[in-house]
């Protein structure tokens, strides 16, 4: 039988876990370069895309996004990877 470790998890999530505010995925947009892509692996019911960009700071972000009409709806927002920010790099 599995124990769950409640504290060591915890822990591990808070570690991992990096916060991005809506304000910031939004600066995404607004900045160059803006590298966007079809997420057709995790296309169900709606188009998905990719975006990797950064925000006025410079935080390099990673999002996965729909539209909706004329909006922008996020559905996931991240720092990118280190592989990320290497295929970012070389493409911008």
């Amino acid at each position: 039988m599995h124990r769950l470790r409640v504290g060591r998890r915890q822990s591990g999530q808070e570690r991992h876990q990096a916060r991005v505010s809506a304000e910031e995925a939004e600066q995404v947009f607004a900045h160059q370069p803006l590298l966007v892509q079809a997420d057709v692996k995790h296309w169900q019911t709606e188009p998905r895309l990719c975006a990797w960009g950064r925000t006025a700071a410079g935080r390099r972000l990673s999002l996965v996004f729909t539209l909706r009409g004329n909006k922008i709806r996020v559905i996931s927002v991240r720092p990118m990877s280190r592989k990320e920010r290497t295929l970012y790099a070389r493409q911008s």
